[in-house]
């Protein structure tokens, strides 16, 4: 793979173009947790195209649509800051986000044929944001748009979690993509209204469901657990790669009518969260009931880690949707295999494999000797007598 280091301009701070609302605005009780004071990193390869109206600088349209969408997302030209009871409000002061240009000395198709993680020199497509866990009195979004040999860039950015989610993020690049193709605004306009999901009030709750009462009783096994004693700066990231042939492979080892084809089964005694027979019992009363606990959690210590593995499914969460008209998404996602400041995680990231199919990434970080091991099964899992190949990709990371 291709080594390199950027050509960086100095940050810039960019603020709306035009004047917005000075204000103060809350964040709901699913934003306003410890858990989400970090900055999530995400990155974004985009091929040049043919197509009329293709800028003689990509980058500049690029800045220039970000001033105009910042106008209709003004919150993330604002500040966070605690007030007298420690929630988080964003001051909406037009103060702006920072803007990073670069160049470097490659073309698209050096960062691999297919694009997968890990990306080479990963750091030199993304600006300094210093502490990804402070979050206070910092802009709120820091971005760095990347000119490539071959016509194309990459958009590497840090956006602070309290104040979108995946989709939150989607959805203002697509607003940016939207204006810098020729929209005179986004398509889709911003709602705010987190009130929806803000406590009625810090009541204690007076009925548990199931799935509550689960987690209240007992603590599980207290065997040794790699998990838990080894640090997850000390684990080992690695990509695993499932094509079509791949699920398939998969599904084939799986008997039918056994209930592993449609649910995860775990090991006798081990507490799980039903999280499908949860998602079909919502209700209104429920989703109150959730924002409430949710609330009231906020004042109890951080979750420790115990036998917590987050997994995330972004792959559909920009594909088909970032038009740019001029320039094409070629790939993509969350960069770095788990947020090694705050949980373990897995990112499931939309990709194409070497034959063109539509794909799917599986970033994993866990102590090496689990790793070995996984890897091991996976090979298993995934073997043809025609083909023994270990679709597994080291991080170098």
């Amino acid at each position: 793979m291709v080594t390199f280091t950027a050509r960086r301009s100095e940050p810039e701070m960019l603020p709306p173009a035009r004047a917005t609302p000075r204000e103060t605005k809350s964040l709901s009780d699913l934003d306003d947790q410890r858990t989400l004071r970090y900055y999530e990193t995400v990155i974004g390869f985009f091929r040049s195209n043919a197509l009329p109206g293709r800028p003689d600088d990509p980058v500049k349209a690029i800045r220039a649509a970000l001033m105009e969408a910042l106008v209709y997302y003004y919150p993330i030209a604002g500040r966070l800051r605690e007030d007298g009871a420690g929630r988080l409000v964003v001051d909406c002061t037009a103060d702006g986000m920072v803007f990073v240009e670069a160049y470097v000395d490659a073309r698209l198709e050096e960062f691999g044929e297919p694009l997968l993680p890990p990306y080479p020199c990963v750091e030199e497509l993304l600006c300094h944001v210093g502490d990804t866990r402070a979050v206070v009195g910092k802009p709120l979004l820091f971005m760095q748009v990347t000119r490539l040999k071959c016509g194309g860039f990459v958009l590497g950015f840090h956006i602070c979690h309290n104040l979108a989610d995946g989709f939150g993020m989607a959805q203002f690049i697509k607003a940016v993509s939207d204006i810098a193709r020729g929209e005179a605004a986004p398509t889709i306009l911003p709602v705010w209204e987190r009130e929806l999901l803000t406590a009625r009030s810090l009541l204690p709750i007076t009925r548990l469901y199931p799935a509550h009462e689960q987690q209240a009783n007992g603590s599980g096994s207290t065997a040794r657990d790699m998990m838990l004693s080894v640090p997850p700066q000390s684990m080992v990231a690695k990509y695993f790669l499932f094509g079509p042939r791949e699920v398939s492979a998969l599904r084939d080892r799986i008997p039918a009518g056994h209930p592993a084809r449609s649910a995860t089964i775990y090991e006798p005694g081990q507490r799980v969260r039903l999280v499908r027979e949860t998602k079909r019992g919502m209700t209104k009363e429920r989703m109150e009931s959730m924002v409430e606990t949710v609330a009231l959690l906020r004042e109890w210590p951080p979750s420790t880690m115990d036998r917590i593995y987050e997994v995330s499914d972004v792959r559909w969460m920009a594909v088909n949707v970032l038009n740019f008209g001029w320039a094409d998404l070629a790939g993509g996602g969350i960069p770095l295999a788990g947020d090694l400041t705050s949980k373990l995680g897995s990112d499931h990231m939309w990709c194409r494999n070497e034959n063109g199919e539509v794909s799917t990434v599986v970033s994993m970080l866990l102590p090496r000797e689990a790793m070995d091991r996984f890897t091991e099964e996976i090979a298993v899992w995934l073997s043809h007598k025609d083909d023994e190949k270990n679709l597994g990709i080291m991080s170098s990371l």
